[in-house]
């Protein structure tokens, strides 16, 4: 191949190479799909910022040996300015101040789905800097009504939210979702 394809979407299975000689003709692609027994290696992520630069929807369905980390989540941050739509998998393991670099560098976003816990002071961070988020789905067995009171007030476009292990709610956060 010598030149770009132009296409949008690009799924990646686990056949796939993950390699700047790979993904180079795919520069326009605005959604990757990772499916699959296929584990990221930081450098993976890495070369998908690298040569996705226009990404706007990522969602990675591979294995759960991935793990994103505070590191690959500001390489996501930094990198892909573009993203609206993020789907993230179970091994999800970053800091509130990771978290709020995060939510800050995109303020676009539409949708979010974290398979990790979440806290009270991430659902904050997040109805704060990503006002336009309509769609979140996560786990949270540390959240509070106090998390669901600032997604509730914080998030004005929401249309679906997608609750589980979320074992702290109160009669009072159920009557306001």
């Amino acid at each position: 191949i010598s030149h770009k394809i132009a296409f949008d979407k690009l799924a990646i299975d686990s056949h796939a190479n993950i390699s700047p000689y790979f993904l180079k003709y795919f520069s326009n692609v605005k959604s990757l799909h990772v499916r699959g027994n296929i584990s990221l290696s930081f450098p993976d992520i890495r070369i998908i910022c690298q040569y996705l630069p226009r990404l706007e929807t990522f969602k990675f369905d591979g294995t759960n040996e991935t793990e994103f980390d505070d590191v690959t989540i500001d390489i996501i941050s930094s990198s892909l300015k573009n993203l609206k739509h993020l789907y993230l998998p179970e091994l999800l393991k970053f800091g509130v101040s990771c978290f709020d670099n995060f939510a800050k560098s995109h303020s676009n976003l539409i949708s979010l789905s974290l398979t990790s816990g979440m806290l009270d002071e991430q659902l904050l961070i997040l109805s704060t800097n990503c006002p336009k988020l309509s769609h979140l789905s996560f786990s949270g067995q540390f959240v509070t009504d106090s998390g669901i009171i600032h997604l509730v007030n914080g998030l004005k476009y929401i249309k679906e939210l997608h609750l589980w292990g979320v074992y702290h709610l109160t009669d009072e956060s159920v009557r306001l979702i």
